[in-house]
């Protein structure tokens, strides 16, 4: 099974894609620019990756573009690719936070991170 950086699993067998993930969650973290461009090359190397379109979703989300946003979160909502209960909670949390439900996705995400605290694409939203 692939692992991310903090060592969850993630449901992607490309390690094109993990790489790219994990280079756009460091991006996101260090708050550099590329962060969305980034993510989609994870798409490109996993269309079905759910977690490439979640994080999409929140680099489009910090750039500023919120239709966008919202169509890519859409998107992770839409894949059929069995999910765990952690990335099912990455759906849920960001997918509250673009959608403006602020109070929920804040719940939603302290949560997560109490189960999965070694998260840090979700509890650097905190």
């Amino acid at each position: 099974m692939i692992r991310d950086r903090f060592d969850y699993p993630i449901s992607t067998t490309s390690q094109t894609a993990k790489d790219h993930y994990i280079n756009a969650v460091d991006l996101l973290l260090a708050g550099q620019v590329g962060i969305s461009k980034t993510f989609q090359s994870a798409i490109e190397a996993d269309p079905d990756f759910t977690l490439g379109y979640v994080g999409k979703a929140r680099g489009l989300q910090f750039e500023g573009d919120m239709a966008a946003a919202k169509t890519t979160m859409d998107k992770a909502r839409e894949i059929a690719r069995p999910l765990d209960a952690r990335e099912q909670s990455h759906v849920n949390a960001f997918g509250l936070l673009i959608d403006g439900k602020g109070p929920l996705a804040y719940a939603a995400i302290r949560d997560h991170v109490d189960t999965y605290p070694r998260d840090a694409l979700v509890a650097q939203t905190c």
